[in-house]
C-alpha cells in the first residue's frame, strides 16, 4: 500500500497519520478483499510513528527507508517489521518528474534512458549475487558504482584484480 492521499506521514499529525492509514487499509481491503501485505511511504516519508501504526495493522514488510543495500527488522519491543531498503536510482520518478506546480523541473528521460539505469543496476546485482556490497573498508556503496569502480580498475591497472571477500553481511568487492 502506498498512502490514502500521498500523505507525507513525517509532515502530518501524528493522529491525522493513523487517520489517513486507516483510510488508506479501508479502501484497500474494499477493493482488494484482503489487507496488504507491504506499504512504502508517500514520498518515502516515514514519521516517528510509522513503525508502530504499520505493526499494529499487520504489515509484514516496509520499503520506505533508504539506509542499506541489504533488507533488516525495523524494530519496535517484541514486534519487527521485514525493511527492503529503497533508492532513487531504482525508481522511475527522477527520470520523468517534470512539474511546474510541484516545483519539480528536471529533464524528462526517454524510457530507454530510464532501463538503461534499471538495467544496469540489476546486472551489477546479477554480477555480485547479492543486494549487499562494499568497500575493504566496509563502507557500502552500490552495485553499478561498485561495478563500474571495478572496471576502472581493470582499465587503469590491468594487472590489478579485485577479490571478493567476505565480512559476515554479504559479498564484497576489495578496493585495491
Amino acid at each position: 500500500m502506498h498512502g490514502y492521499l500521498h500523505e507525507r506521514s513525517n509532515e502530518i499529525a501524528k493522529d491525522d497519520e493513523l487517520y489517513w492509514l486507516g483510510r488508506g487499509l479501508e479502501a484497500y481491503r474494499r477493493h482488494i478483499g484482503a489487507g496488504p501485505r507491504g506499504w512504502r511511504a508517500p514520498s518515502f516519508a516515514f514519521s516517528k510513528y510509522s513503525l508502530r501504526y504499520l505493526l499494529d495493522a499487520g504489515f509484514e514488510y516496509d520499503s520506505s527507508l533508504m539506509c542499506d543495500d541489504i533488507p533488516y527488522a525495523l524494530k519496535d519491543g517484541n514486534a519487527s517489521l521485514l525493511e527492503f531498503p529503497v533508492d532513487w536510482k531504482l525508481d522511475d520518478f527522477p527520470h520523468y518528474a517534470h512539474n511546474r506546480d510541484l516545483g519539480y523541473r528536471m529533464p524528462i528521460s526517454s524510457p530507454q534512458r530510464a532501463m538503461e539505469v534499471s538495467r544496469s543496476e540489476f546486472d551489477a546485482a546479477w554480477e555480485f549475487g547479492a543486494m549487499d556490497l562494499g568497500l575493504a573498508s566496509g563502507i557500502g556503496i552500490t552495485r553499478l558504482y561498485a561495478r563500474q569502480g571495478r572496471r576502472l580498475v581493470r582499465t587503469a591497472r590491468p594487472s590489478v584484480r579485485p577479490r571478493a571477500e567476505t565480512d559476515g553481511r554479504g559479498p564484497l568487492d576489495a578496493a585495491l
